[in-house]
């Protein structure tokens, strides 16, 4: 925080050293140079006013233990299968595709990987951990407005916020919708967005053992989605065996009416594709990319478009 305020004053001193040669384009540069102190003033607020909803008691409802199904009978047996990157897929000439994005609450893939999803079609997250502040269009409420308007507490405001969202397609890249949600409806709202998309990816780049909502998260989607349009992608930190042995525990659970039931045959395949480059990207200009990281952009797009079949979503359990 200190240093983006500090980096702030001095763009803004700069500017009005530049003054005398052009004030129109001083003024420009000063008023660029505040996005860094209002992104980062934003993200405090939100921060804490996210701490401070979140540790009322009456709002403190994590998601209850997933258990077997009244009237459960084995699953298929899962099969965790391994994905590299390969030749990319052909990704262009295809209808948008509407995209539901999961991710373990840390930043190290999220930018390289939703600004290559929303190239391909609009994009549903849940904003949170260093990803609060988002949006520059609402950078000025987030930083100096009323803080509670830009967290959704009820399902009431849950469903407003879906109904306010507009998709857009602007110089190649389709709109980035989310919402920052208490504990106590964080659910909802993913159940709800999860009706929206046609295509689910999960970036699991960070997982380790006891991540209690992508966990949650993994038993939904089992539930839920037909797992040929789920993506779940690793990275060089995950905890590849926690996180298997956390498909299974969830697999294990599998509601009665999930698609991944009648799927056909005994086995049913979960593909993970695995990545170490997309770690590098993250933060970085577009332009400076390596081949590597570009490389896996397209690979997981082309997954992404492979997975966009056409599917029915079973009823909540």
């Amino acid at each position: 925080m200190v240093g983006l305020v500090t980096m702030s004053v001095v763009f803004v001193a700069l500017g009005v050293a530049m003054v005398r040669r052009s004030p129109l384009g001083a003024l420009a540069w000063s008023a660029f140079s505040l996005l860094p102190m209002m992104y980062g003033i934003a993200q405090l607020r939100m921060s804490r006013a996210m701490r401070r909803l979140s540790s009322n008691d009456r709002l403190r409802t994590p998601p209850a233990p997933r258990g077997r199904p009244t009237g459960w009978l084995p699953p298929p047996t899962l099969e965790i299968r391994e994905e590299h990157p390969a030749a990319a897929l052909p990704v262009e000439g295809q209808q948008p595709v509407p995209i539901l994005f999961l991710w373990v609450f840390d930043v190290t893939t999220t930018g390289s990987l939703l600004h290559r999803l929303n190239q391909l079609g609009p994009v549903y997250f849940l904003r949170g951990g260093g990803v609060l502040a988002f949006d520059v269009a609402q950078l000025p409420r987030m930083a100096f407005g009323r803080i509670d308007k830009m967290i959704e507490e009820s399902e009431d405001e849950v469903l407003a916020r879906l109904r306010s969202f507009r998709v857009r397609r602007r110089l190649g890249y389709y709109s980035l919708l989310s919402m920052a949600c208490t504990d106590s409806v964080w659910t909802f709202a993913l159940d709800r967005m999860l009706a929206e998309v046609r295509v689910v990816v999960v970036d699991l780049s960070d997982f380790e053992a006891g991540r209690a909502g992508i966990s949650y998260e993994i038993g939904l989607l089992f539930d839920r989605v037909p797992l040929d349009n789920v993506v779940f992608v690793a990275g060089p930190s995950t905890d590849r065996a926690a996180l298997a042995e956390v498909m299974h525990t969830a697999w294990d659970c599998l509601a009665m009416n999930s698609p991944n039931r009648t799927a056909g045959g005994s086995v049913v395949t979960v593909t993970v594709a695995v990545t170490t480059a997309l770690v590098e990207a993250n933060g970085a200009n577009p332009d400076d990319f390596t081949a590597a990281t570009r490389a896996e952009r397209e690979f997981i797009a082309g997954l992404v478009v492979r997975a966009a079949a056409d599917r029915v979503l079973a009823a909540p359990a």
